[in-house]
C-alpha cells in the first residue's frame, strides 16, 4: 500500500493529477511490481477530476484501504481477513 500512496503522489506532482491506472505507477514507483507478483488483488480508483484517488489491497489475510484528496489523507484503514494467521495491521492503519 505504502509503494501504491507514494506512486500516485509521486504521479500526481508529475501529471497534475492522480491516476486510476495501476500500470502508470509501474513507472514512478520502484519495487510495485515484484509487490505484486506475490498475487495480491489491487482496486486503484481516481476521481474525474483527478484530485482524489482510493485504493484497496487484498492479500486472503489481509485488507487495506487508503484515500487522499489532494495531498489530504482521508481513508486509512487495515481489516485482518484471517484470524489466527499471525498477521496483523499496520500500527499507521
Amino acid at each position: 500500500m505504502n509503494l501504491i500512496d507514494k506512486g500516485e503522489q509521486t504521479y500526481e506532482t508529475g501529471h497534475g493529477a492522480y491516476t486510476s491506472h495501476l500500470a502508470d505507477l509501474l513507472t514512478v514507483s520502484r519495487g510495485l511490481a515484484h509487490d505484486l507478483v506475490i498475487g495480491l488483488a489491487v482496486q486503484l480508483d481516481a476521481g474525474s477530476n483527478g484530485e482524489t484517488f482510493y485504493a484497496q489491497v487484498e492479500s486472503d489475510v489481509l485488507s487495506l484501504v487508503r484515500a487522499r484528496n489532494g495531498k489530504k489523507l482521508i481513508a486509512n484503514s487495515c481489516l485482518v481477513l484471517k484470524k489466527g494467521s499471525g498477521v496483523h495491521c499496520p500500527s499507521s492503519a
